[in-house]
């Protein structure tokens, strides 16, 4: 079943467009930032953020870029790994990925400075389309 199949096509366009590019890709380009959006910082938790980067690795398979200005690389890699967040590369792209001219490319970009909760809701829903078999691996 296509995103447009489903009853009413009543996604909202951040979601329609999303489950779009995961249908037409077939996986996902998610980056996320470190301070306040996997990691407290200034909040008191992130919790829901990581909950939500772990479904989309193992509902969706989405490659996870950590995409930080943070310069100490050796210790946000030992921060995920001691916290079992996942990711697949740090400031690079997929290997996949069309080309950017440097850029960073990804389907959904996870920041608090950026729409963070609209941004995780969307994939949120995605994650639950998918979940409750209304986009199935074979539909991608």
């Amino acid at each position: 079943m296509t995103c447009h199949q489903l009853s009413g096509n009543s996604l909202s366009f951040p979601l329609l467009r999303l489950t779009e590019q995961y249908e037409r890709n077939k996986q996902l380009i998610i980056a996320y930032d470190i301070d306040d959006t996997v990691r407290p910082f200034h909040s008191a938790t992130c919790s829901q953020v990581v909950s939500t980067v772990r479904a989309a690795k193992n509902v969706l398979g989405a490659y996870l870029i950590v995409y930080t200005s943070n310069p100490d690389i050796d210790g946000v890699r030992q921060y995920l790994d001691d916290n079992d967040i996942p990711y697949d590369s740090i400031n690079e792209n997929a290997p996949f990925a069309p080309q950017s001219n440097g850029k960073l490319y990804y389907n959904l970009l996870l920041d608090d400075k950026a729409g963070l909760a609209q941004a995780e809701s969307v994939l949120r829903d995605l994650i639950y389309l998918v979940i409750n078999k209304h986009i199935t691996k074979e539909d991608v």
